[in-house]
C-alpha cells in the first residue's frame, strides 16, 4: 500500500515564511529608502562643494 504524504506541515512552514516576509518588507523598504536618501543628500553636498571650489577658482583667475 502506498504511503500517504502529508504536505500540511510544508504548506504551513511556507505560509508562515511568506507572512513574515510580507510583514518585514515595508520596514526593509523604508530602511533602503532612508539609506538612499542619505546617499543622495551626501552626493548633493559634494556637488555643491565642487561647484563652490570651481567658482572660487574662476574668480581667482579672472581677478589676476
Amino acid at each position: 500500500m502506498p504511503a500517504v504524504i502529508d504536505h500540511g506541515d510544508a504548506v504551513e512552514v511556507v505560509s508562515d515564511y511568506v507572512e513574515n516576509e510580507l510583514e518585514e518588507y515595508p520596514r526593509e523598504m523604508a530602511r533602503l529608502c532612508e539609506a538612499g536618501s542619505g546617499v543622495l543628500s551626501h552626493a548633493a553636498e559634494l556637488c555643491r562643494d565642487i561647484a563652490a571650489d570651481q567658482a572660487s577658482e574662476t574668480e581667482a583667475k579672472t581677478v589676476v
